[in-house]
């Protein structure tokens, strides 16, 4: 019923956050954890109501990883530190705010499943107290997850002792800041231990929890009886899920430049539009001139990367000196040789532009397709003409979603072309404007999935 999907994603989440670095993704921890409630959920309200608040932990564990790009390839060095500092203490705010409410409905879910199903380890009290061992599981998730965002916080707070002052130019009041490094290891390491006993104590709950036979036969009858007769539910779920790795391939088009190397390289959003593609062929056919065009996206686009590298790092960098990535673009033109390279660079990132243009128009058909086949009014209460009214009406949102992801996509090709001449002029903003509308695209396309959905329940009386 999904309690090895938890356990791996409890695996995932027990390591130390350091500032705004996660080694072991969060993400793909709470993804794990969604995944694996997705048959519990569909059993009990409580389970889908944890399983909702686990979407928005995971949906915050994703920002963190983007803001890592966002600090080292858009801020200044002497900005880094107060920068990580906000950024961790947003994050553990907004975490801890989710997680407490997570986890709470879930271990509440655990409960209920065990009083309707007949349960009896969930229930069961822990040695040397009146809590079930279900609610002192849940008393150890919340001191390791909130001490995990403390000392995520605590090592970067020494940056605001690092301010002149005094008598003397330049004089600090205090030096806990040259001490940093040592404070996270001391962190991270107290974060390891407690995460390594915690992991312990979540893989012995299970266990347990897995010689519980009286439970897990009713659930799987109940689950037989109730759900295994929906057959549009299990098509629905399988549409989302493709058109939901649809969606983080599309948003990782987005650019983010550390030092002329761009952090997101596309050839990621390549792979997961064919890993998408590739879910969603079972229910819609012709995807194949897409996945063609895709194999021919990620070649090109990581030819083009490694060129922007050569061009806005090797090539303009000389004598030791550090220049920004603006400085380094309008060094270019001195260098004839330089400059010829940076052009054909333009040139390939062009092509790989327009290739990915061909692959969103691809990506409009597929779509099509699914909205034509699995969404509308359920047919024997609704006319022809409302269904393809309906149909009309959305067809016409994603052709315009399309337009604006094609403009997006070229609008790249335009930003990287005026960096040499972008320095001191309104262009130096290209970059930002790259980023907010790659950004707003990402969030079109998962509410228009989100209407997609909405409208294949309709069609599959699921709602």
């Amino acid at each position: 019923m999904g309690l090895g999907f938890l356990v791996a994603g409890a695996f995932f989440l027990m390591d130390p956050f350091v500032s705004v670095f996660d080694f072991l993704p969060d993400v793909i921890g709470y993804l794990l954890i969604i995944h694996g409630l997705t048959r519990l959920a569909d059993l009990d309200s409580r389970m889908e109501e944890a399983r909702g608040q686990f979407r928005k932990l995971a949906l915050l564990a994703g920002v963190r990883l983007l803001t890592i790009p966002f600090i080292f390839g858009l801020s200044s060095p002497s900005e880094q530190g107060v920068e990580l500092l906000l950024f961790s203490f947003g994050l553990a705010v907004l975490d801890s705010i989710v997680l407490v409410s997570a986890w709470r409905t879930l271990a509440a879910g655990f409960h209920s499943l065990a009083y309707r199903y007949d349960g009896t380890v969930p229930l069961t009290s822990a040695p040397r107290g009146t809590k079930s061992i279900t609610e002192r599981l849940l008393t150890r998730t919340l001191l390791f997850m909130l001490v995990k965002e403390v000392l995520a916080v605590l090592p970067e707070l020494t940056v605001l002792t690092n301010q002149a002052g005094g008598a003397e130019a330049g004089q600090k009041w205090s030096h806990l800041y040259d001490y940093i490094t040592l404070m996270r290891e001391v962190s991270a390491a107290i974060v390891l231990i407690l995460g390594i006993l915690w992991l312990v104590s979540v893989c012995l709950y299970a266990r347990r929890l897995c010689a519980d036979t009286v439970l897990f036969d009713h659930l799987a009858v109940a689950y037989q009886e109730t759900v295994r007769t929906k057959p549009g539910l299990f098509t629905q779920r399988g549409i989302s899920r493709a058109m939901i790795v649809m969606g983080v391939g599309l948003a990782l088009t987005v650019d983010f430049y550390a030092d002329g190397i761009n952090c997101l390289p596309d050839a990621l959003a390549g792979v997961c539009l064919i890993l998408s593609l590739l879910m969603l062929r079972r229910y819609v056919s012709s995807a194949g001139p897409c996945l063609v065009g895709l194999t021919l996206f990620i070649p090109v686009s990581l030819a083009a990367g490694a060129w922007q590298s050569y061009c806005l790092n090797d090539l303009a960098v000389s004598g030791g000196e550090e220049y920004t990535l603006l400085e380094n673009a309008a060094r270019l033109p001195r260098d004839p040789e330089a400059f010829r390279s940076f052009c054909l660079m333009c040139v390939a990132l062009l092509l790989s532009q327009l290739i990915l243009s061909g692959v969103l128009y691809g990506l409009y058909r597929a779509l099509c397709r699914v909205v034509d086949r699995y969404t509308g009014l359920y047919v024997s209460t609704s006319s022809e003409a409302e269904v393809e009214a309906l149909h009309t009406s959305m067809k016409k949102r994603l052709l315009g979603l399309t337009v604006y992801g094609v403009v997006c996509s070229l609008f790249s090709v335009v930003y990287m072309a005026t960096l040499p001449m972008a320095g001191g002029t309104p262009m130096e903003a290209f970059g930002v404007l790259d980023i907010g509308l790659h950004i707003l695209f990402a969030v079109l396309f998962f509410r228009e999935v989100g209407r997609i959905r909405e409208q294949m329940e309709y069609r599959f009386l699921l709602s």
